[in-house]
C-alpha cells in the first residue's frame, strides 16, 4: 500500500501527501496563516489515509507525533470547521477527461435510529446513499464530486430522487468541459433518469438493467427483445426506452454482447454512437474497485456523524485522503519504473498541478 512508502519517507512530515495548492479553500488568510492550514490539511490527509478509518477519533492517532490522542482530536475538530472538502475536490477534477463516472453506493447504519440523515432503505434497513462522481486515472478513479440522501433527508426536503440527482449532478458539470460523457451504472437505468439527461444536455452511456420494468420500442411503437447467444453482438439505433404504465419514451442507442465465460449478456445504451456505448462502458467496469476501496479501505461504512452536514464532510475528506493516496502511489510508481529503465506510471496531468498551484 502507498501510505506505508510514503509514512517510510516522511515519518516527520505527511504534508508531503498534500499540497500547497490546498490552502486557497479555507479563506482569505495571509499567507503565512494559509501555509500552516495546508500543513494541517495535510496532517489530517496523512492521519485517514494511516487509521483507515472515518472516524476523528482514529484520525487522532496518528495527527501529530508527540501531541495526546485527546489534544489532536481537538485539533482536527476546530480545522474541520473550517474546512471546505467539496472544493478540493473539485481541484482534483481535469476538465480535459473523456469520460467522469457516476456511482451511487448504499451505507447502511442500522443503529443510527436517531440520527436525522439516516433513513429507510429499500430492504426496510437503516442508512443512507453515497452519490459520488469520479474521473479515471491511471487504471483506477479519482473522486471529485460527492452528496449524501436518504429517504429521510427526501421526506424533509418534499423532494424526490430525480431533483436531488440533478443538483448533484449539475453542480458536477460545473467543472468539466462541454461534451463530456458521463457513465453510470444500472440503477440509473430508467426513462426518468433519461429525461433528467436530455433536460441537463449530456452525452452518456448507462447499464441496461434488462431485469427491470423499462422496455425498447422501435419507430413504429413494436417492442424490441432483448436475447443474445453467448459470443454474440448486437446494435440497435434510434430505439425508444419506455418504462411500464408511462406514456414517456426516449430515443436512445443499445449495444448488447455477450462475452463468452460471463454469466449474462451486457447491454449499455445512451445517446452516444453505438460503436462508442461499449467501449466507454466497459472502461468503468475496469475501475469498480475504487469505489470499492473508498467504502472498505476507508472504512465509510463506520460513518458516525450526527449531522448530515458532518458526514458530507467526513466523506469528502475520506475522498480527497483515498484520491492523494492513489496519486501518488502512481507517480511513486512511475518514478521507481523510470530508475528500473523501464516505462510507465500515470503522468498525473491536472491531478499534479494540484500540489504545485
Amino acid at each position: 500500500m502507498i501510505l506505508d512508502e510514503e509514512a517510510s519517507l516522511h515519518p516527520q512530515g505527511p504534508h508531503a501527501l498534500c499540497g500547497a495548492g490546498a490552502s486557497g479553500s479555507f479563506g482569505g488568510r495571509g499567507p503565512k496563516e494559509d501555509s500552516r492550514d495546508t500543513e494541517k490539511l495535510a496532517r489530517l490527509s496523512y492521519a485517514i489515509l494511516a487509521s483507515g478509518s472515518a472516524r476523528k477519533s482514529d484520525w487522532a492517532r496518528f495527527y501529530r507525533p508527540g501531541a495526546s490522542e485527546e489534544a489532536n482530536y481537538k485539533a482536527i475538530e476546530r480545522l474541520m470547521e473550517r474546512l471546505d472538502p467539496e472544493a478540493f475536490l473539485h481541484r482534483l477534477l481535469d476538465a480535459q477527461s473523456p469520460f467522469v463516472l457516476v456511482d451511487l453506493t448504499e451505507v447502511r447504519r442500522p443503529q443510527a435510529k436517531r440520527t436525522p440523515y439516516v433513513g429507510r432503505l429499500r430492504d426496510g434497513g437503516l442508512g443512507f446513499w453515497v452519490f459520488t462522481l469520479a474521473q479515471p486515472y491511471g487504471g483506477r478513479a479519482v473522486p471529485i464530486h460527492l452528496g449524501l440522501y436518504s429517504q429521510a433527508t427526501l421526506e424533509a426536503e418534499g423532494t424526490g430522487r430525480n431533483p436531488v440527482w440533478r443538483a448533484f449532478l449539475q453542480e458536477a458539470l460545473r467543472y468539466v468541459e462541454p461534451g463530456t460523457v458521463l457513465v453510470f451504472d444500472r440503477e440509473f437505468s430508467f426513462a426518468g433518469w433519461l429525461g433528467v439527461m436530455e433536460e441537463v444536455g449530456v452525452r452518456y452511456a448507462i447499464r441496461l438493467n434488462a431485469k427491470a420494468k423499462g422496455y425498447l420500442e422501435d419507430g413504429e411503437g413494436k417492442r424490441v427483445a432483448l436475447r443474445l447467444r453467448r459470443g454474440e453482438e448486437v446494435r440497435l439505433s434510434g430505439v425508444y426506452y419506455r418504462t411500464e404504465g408511462s406514456s414517456e419514451g426516449y430515443r436512445v442507442n443499445v449495444v448488447g454482447v455477450w462475452d463468452p465465460g460471463h454469466k449474462e449478456p451486457l447491454w449499455v445504451m445512451g445517446n452516444l454512437p453505438c460503436g462508442e456505448l461499449l467501449g466507454v462502458y466497459r472502461e468503468r467496469m475496469k475501475i469498480e474497485e475504487a469505489f470499492r476501496d473508498l467504502k472498505s479501505r476507508l472504512g465509510m461504512v463506520n460513518l458516525m456523524s450526527k449531522t448530515r452536514e458532518n458526514a458530507e464532510k467526513t466523506l469528502r475528506l475520506l475522498a480527497f485522503a483515498y484520491a492523494l493516496g492513489m496519486v501518488i502511489g502512481e507517480v511513486m510508481r512511475g518514478r521507481w519504473q523510470r530508475e528500473k529503465g523501464g516505462s510507465g506510471g500515470a503522468s498525473g496531468g491536472t491531478i499534479l498541478a494540484f500540489s504545485s498551484s
